[in-house]
């Protein structure tokens, strides 16, 4: 239930951005679009992290369009696991599979979109 409204508001960001012609910020709506959905799906069968897929997506987007100077904010998706951990609410495993889901759709999403100009 928690995971509805963010979906449909991503969705509706994608599409107003598309509209007004900003491709970039249309290709991050659709990368959280797809992650929340991912997400959504995943949890109906297993808890993963959501707090380590919403650090390791936006990293990742920042640093395949902006360079790899933005990277060492994988610093943070580092400190959110060692709390998510440290607090009892994740395994490793749902925390490295939060991570590989918000990095890896991410990294897919930008690699087939077509490059901003």
């Amino acid at each position: 239930r928690f995971f509805l409204p963010a979906i449909a508001s991503y969705a509706l960001g994608y599409i107003a951005f598309l509209m007004l012609g900003d491709s970039l910020t249309s290709i991050y709506m659709l990368c959280y679009l797809a992650v929340a959905t991912a997400l959504l799906f995943t949890s109906l069968k297993w808890k993963v992290s959501v707090h380590a897929a919403g650090v390791a997506g936006p990293t990742t987007f920042l640093s395949y369009y902006l360079g790899t100077s933005y990277a060492p904010l994988y610093l943070v998706l580092a400190l959110i696991s060692w709390s998510r951990y440290r607090l009892k609410a994740h395994t490793p495993g749902q925390i490295l599979a939060g991570a590989i889901l918000g990095a890896g759709i991410t990294y897919v999403i930008c690699s087939l979109s077509a490059r901003p100009t």
